[in-house]
This record gives C-alpha cells, sequence and structure tokens, in this order.
C-alpha cells in the first residue's frame, strides 16, 4: 500500500510539473491589443525550390505599419540579397482594426529552447509585458489563420 501511495504522489508532483511553462494567454483578454508591438508571420521552407516569405506588422511611431518579404533562389537558407518581392505601407485605421480582428482570441504561450520542426508558419508576437519568453502565437483556429493571409494578400502593393 505505501509503494502505491508513493507512486501516485509521484504521478501527481509529475502531472503538476507537466502543467508548468504551458501557462497561454489570450490576445484581447490578457495581452490588450494596445500593448502589442510587433507580429510576424513567416514560412521558410527548405524544399525545392525553397521558398521564404513573411508578414510583418509593427507600430513606429504610433503609426501601424505593414512590411512584406519574399525571397526566391535555388539554394538554402535564402538570404536578403534573394529578396524578389517586398512592400512597406502604412495601415489605415480600419486596416489596424482588420489586423487586430484576426489574431484577436489567438493564444500566446512561452518560447521554447527545441529545434523548430516544420516548414512553418512561424509566428511570434511581441507585447509590453512579454519579458521576452511568452511570444510564440498561435491563431485562436484554422479559419482566422486562412482569413489572416488573404487580408495580408490584399495589402500587398
Amino acid at each position: 500500500m505505501k509503494k502505491c501511495k508513493g507512486i501516485i504522489i509521484c504521478i501527481m508532483i509529475g502531472l503538476l510539473f507537466a502543467g508548468c511553462g504551458k501557462k497561454e494567454m489570450t490576445v484581447g483578454s490578457a495581452v490588450k491589443p494596445e500593448d502589442i508591438n510587433e507580429f510576424y508571420y513567416t514560412v521558410d521552407e527548405s524544399t525545392y525550390p525553397p521558398q521564404f516569405f513573411r508578414y510583418y506588422f509593427h507600430k513606429e511611431n504610433d503609426q501601424w505599419m505593414f512590411h512584406f518579404e519574399k525571397r526566391e533562389a535555388d539554394h538554402w537558407p535564402l538570404r536578403e540579397d534573394d529578396v524578389t518581392e517586398s512592400c512597406d505601407i502604412s495601415l489605415s485605421d480600419e486596416e489596424r482594426d482588420e489586423f487586430f480582428s484576426y489574431i484577436e482570441n489567438g493564444k500566446i504561450t512561452k518560447r521554447s529552447d527545441e529545434p523548430l520542426d516544420s516548414s512553418g508558419p512561424y509566428l511570434f508576437i511581441y507585447w509590453n509585458g512579454d519579458k521576452g519568453d511568452s511570444q510564440v502565437y498561435h491563431f485562436e483556429n484554422y479559419g482566422k489563420q486562412k482569413n489572416f493571409e488573404s487580408f495580408c494578400s490584399s495589402l500587398i502593393r
């Protein structure tokens, strides 16, 4: 019986620690839109031909900006000198609000030291109070992610 209690206690402690570090925050409630400074959406694939593109939203002097960059070549990793398309635009208030509507209710979790094992998209969000560790973003659902991608495509001029 003693051995059984010890095993149960070990399992309970393990479950308690398994939940540590998994804390997630929700955009719109725990992290307010006014606290967000930057948002990155990046795809980086080493397949042939390799693929790289990034949507980057950031604030400059209280104005929200959108940056798009696409890189193409026959080698990997793709570098800055492989940029084939790019644009930078200032977002209107309506575009800024639409951007926030796509990331609202998404989850933010802690960064990991584990190597990335997919081609992305890699999503990172920077906000006041993240303390440099809670920056990995996950869309609320796949539909919002696809709508976000369409929105970004519509901004590319």
